[in-house]
């Protein structure tokens, strides 16, 4: 999975949930323009920050990493 493709989803879960940027990024503790640089995928959050989101966001974001790194992993033969 890229960074643009994690920021799209991100994106698509805060608006889906009628959340603005600022309003995440008030819970977090960051300024707007950081947090829209996950969304924009510049940069990936760090752990700390992607489980605070999977609680603000009312979701597993944690599993969404877990899937598609399994989609993207190639059995040892």
């Amino acid at each position: 999975m890229s960074h643009k493709d994690f920021g799209l989803c991100l994106k698509n879960i805060r608006q889906n949930r009628h959340i603005t940027q600022m309003d995440i990024s008030k819970e977090l503790g960051i300024s707007r323009q950081a947090y829209s640089s996950y969304e924009q995928g510049l940069r990936l959050p760090d752990v700390n920050t992607l489980a605070a989101l999977s609680v603000i966001l009312d979701t597993n974001l944690f599993l969404y990493f877990y899937n598609t790194a399994m989609s993207n992993h190639k059995p040892i033969k």
